[in-house]
């Protein structure tokens, strides 16, 4: 019924980010990603709410590189930068 609904009001970020759920928990992570990478070439004023929902759909599939390249290119945009601090195994303090 969502896929009906978005096929009539296709900009429609509240169906998007109702189908990346769906799909997301129906074990379809690249449906999922479709949607999300769809609400931000709609508007990047959603890039915040498109981070969360990648972060969901990474911690189930860790590896999936749709995913993650979009998740990179999202905190790119944003220029959100990081750099993750690995601690130094004793052998080499």
């Amino acid at each position: 019924k969502l896929e009906e609904l978005l096929q009539k009001v296709p900009r429609s970020q509240k169906i998007r980010e109702f189908l990346a759920d769906v799909y997301t928990r129906g074990m379809k992570p690249e449906k999922a990603v479709e949607n999300l990478k769809e609400i931000i070439r709609i508007s990047n004023s959603n890039a915040d709410l498109v981070v969360k929902k990648l972060k969901e759909i990474l911690k189930t599939y860790p590896v999936h590189p749709e995913a993650t390249i979009l998740l990179a290119e999202t905190l790119s945009a944003q220029k959100n930068y990081t750099v993750r601090q690995v601690p130094l195994p004793r052998s080499l303090r």
